[in-house]
């Protein structure tokens, strides 16, 4: 594991998005320096979930993989108790637009 982000289950932070998914705006980062999440479904295999967080909350995470590291496999998982407890997303990425500098960016094929 290269590293790990929690974000808390904060009512006053996460919102619906239409009828499409959720977001997490907490702009001062207080949860792992997480700043924004957007979780959206799909019925044509197209969801996304996008993380983007700064600051000295978040974990110090050298995102610069080798290629015996390769695919790089990322999970979001919910934790909490509820009706999808346990569930997990997942996706491998086996060949970054960028990898270096500390910098890490894929797309699932």
């Amino acid at each position: 594991m290269i590293g790990k982000a929690n974000v808390a289950a904060n009512a006053t932070k996460w919102s619906i998005v239409e009828s499409k998914g959720y977001k997490y705006k907490d702009k001062l980062g207080t949860d792992s320096g997480i700043e924004h999440v957007i979780l959206k479904g799909s019925t044509q295999n197209k969801s996304t979930a996008i993380m983007k967080g700064k600051g000295a909350n978040l974990p110090d995470l050298n995102l610069t993989v080798s290629s015996s590291q390769l695919p790089l496999i990322v999970q979001l998982r919910n934790d909490r108790s509820g009706l999808i407890n346990g569930a997990c997303w997942e996706g491998r990425f086996a060949s970054p637009t960028k990898n270096g500098d500390g910098r890490f960016k894929a797309k699932t094929p």
